[in-house]
């Protein structure tokens, strides 16, 4: 669970390069809601861990309005 992830977790994990890794996955469209359980590591240039989740599609009744929490993991 994204709650439970920690620094531990990250050891043995595979890193995608793709900028569309991230893709639609993190949702559903019917209704349209983020999927709860979906959630990402993502490592950036200074080789910081974050764990990502989208928390909302949805902003004043309009789609395409995605909200995230994320958190620091491990500092680079």
């Amino acid at each position: 669970a994204y709650a439970d992830f920690s620094e531990s977790d990250i050891t043995g994990l595979t890193f995608l390069s793709s900028q569309t890794s991230i893709g639609s996955d993190w949702r559903t469209t019917q209704p349209a809601a983020a999927k709860e359980t979906q959630y990402y590591i993502i490592k950036d240039g200074n080789n910081n861990y974050y764990k990502l989740k989208f928390t909302g599609i949805i902003n004043n009744g309009s789609r395409g309005y995605p909200s995230i929490a994320y958190d620091l993991i491990k500092r680079g």
